[in-house]
């Protein structure tokens, strides 16, 4: 019988390892989900106000009210904050039309729009731009309306929506509607928005929409009705009811890259029918129902180098480039494929942290050998030193296998 002064030691190593194992295997690229900088608090908002509709007046709007300062030049714009303002359920929280004076909204509150009319698309929101442009909307929390958290419709070009928290909206949580171009939409917080998170609607083109938080909406992502060359960055979609992302009628040549797309109800990605030549790639599809759908024609799934990574991609990687040897084939009837999938072995632990671990391993056995061999006064039965032996090969093979 092996005495407790061999076993111990012995227990304690393999404990160890072990214990390594199991925290790296928590690390893989199915988790790749680079934390969205997206504040916990808001700063606080200091001004109860009443509904604001400007309409190429800001400078009349400074001259009247004390919370809106700046000159509206690029160096000094006009700058709305630190107002919470009710809705009270029957109109826009704040307003602005025709503009293309520089300014910023941002550390308001905004919530209980009205609806407005949902057949025309012309909601009310807690905060909606019409025709406007040079725009900042910073830092706000837009939720509880009845309409739309964020609305910008009918021409409104070159404005910044980042770090908002947009969340139990009654319809969207951003939406942009009708020849809005080349605006940003980044690091906001969009949540539990009845109809869809983030929606651009008829011919929206060159918007950028980049490391944004998207969870527990209708449908993530929504680009609709002849909306062109979007760009769709570095987000994390996870968690909506039905699609993460869905591309329909007559949207082309849209990129989406190093997205985080996981645990849709549905789809992680749809693409239908009469889209083209979008380009899809270095995304993670993790765990949705079906990962991604592509009813379209031309659409790619892979850059000349990369393509993205299936959770449920069964292929094999025999030359470990980090490519898959197999194509994954999408669901649809296009019949797309991804023909440079991405093969991960999970979290890649540093080249110094094997050798740390090697060391360790043979300073160990080396240490248990010498124990077992050499110290015999604590074995009963000369046997248990060829038992000892053939423990530590055991060990050996174990933590080779785990590293």
């Amino acid at each position: 019988m092996v005495s407790r002064k061999i076993i111990k030691p012995v227990l304690i190593i393999l404990s160890f390892f072990i214990i390594f194992n199991c925290i790296s295997n928590n690390f893989s690229m199915a988790d790749l989900d680079d934390k969205i900088n997206i504040p916990s608090k808001f700063p606080r908002t200091s001004l109860i106000a009443n509904s604001i509709h400007i309409d190429n007046n800001l400078t009349e709007t400074k001259a009247v009210y004390d919370w809106c300062k700046g000159s509206g030049l690029y160096t000094d714009p006009y700058v709305i904050k630190d107002l919470v303002i009710n809705g009270a359920g029957l109109e826009t929280c704040i307003l602005i039309e025709n503009s293309a004076f520089y300014f910023r909204i941002e550390n308001c509150t905004l919530f209980n729009s009205g609806l407005g009319n949902y057949t025309s698309n012309e909601y009310e929101a807690g905060i909606k731009l019409v025709n406007t442009r040079n725009g900042k909307i910073i830092d706000n929390n837009c939720s509880g309306n009845n309409g739309v958290g964020i609305m910008l419709s009918n021409g409104c070009n070159y404005n910044t929506i980042s770090r908002n928290n947009v969340s139990n909206n009654e319809q969207y949580g951003i939406f942009l509607y009708q020849t809005c171009f080349n605006n940003l939409i980044s690091q906001n917080n969009v949540s539990l928005n009845h109809l869809c998170g983030i929606n651009l609607t008829k011919v929206c083109n060159y918007n950028n929409i980049l490391k944004n938080n998207i969870s527990k909406n209708d449908i993530g992502i929504t680009i609709f009705n002849e909306c062109f060359d979007n760009t769709i960055l570095e987000n994390k979609v996870e968690n909506n009811y039905k699609s993460g992302i869905e591309v329909n009628y007559f949207c082309d040549y849209n990129i989406f890259s190093e997205n985080n797309i996981s645990k849709n109800c549905n789809c992680g990605l749809n693409i239908t029918v009469n889209c083209s030549y979008n380009l899809v790639y270095n995304n993670s599809f993790n765990r949705n129902l079906k990962n991604a759908v592509d009813d379209g024609t031309n659409n790619n799934w892979n850059s000349s180098l990369i393509g993205n990574y299936w959770s449920n991609y069964m292929g094999i990687d025999w030359n470990d480039d980090g490519i898959g040897d197999t194509p994954f084939e999408i669901w649809g009837s296009a019949g797309s494929k991804d023909f440079l999938p991405i093969w991960d072995d999970g979290y890649k632990t540093p080249f110094f942290i094997y050798y740390i671990i090697l060391g360790f391993i043979i300073i160990s056995m080396v240490g248990v050998a010498i124990f077992v061999l050499f110290k015999k006064r604590l074995i009963r039965d000369e046997k248990i030193t060829y038992m000892g032996i053939l423990l530590i090969i055991l060990i050996l093979f174990f933590l080779l296998s785990i590293i």
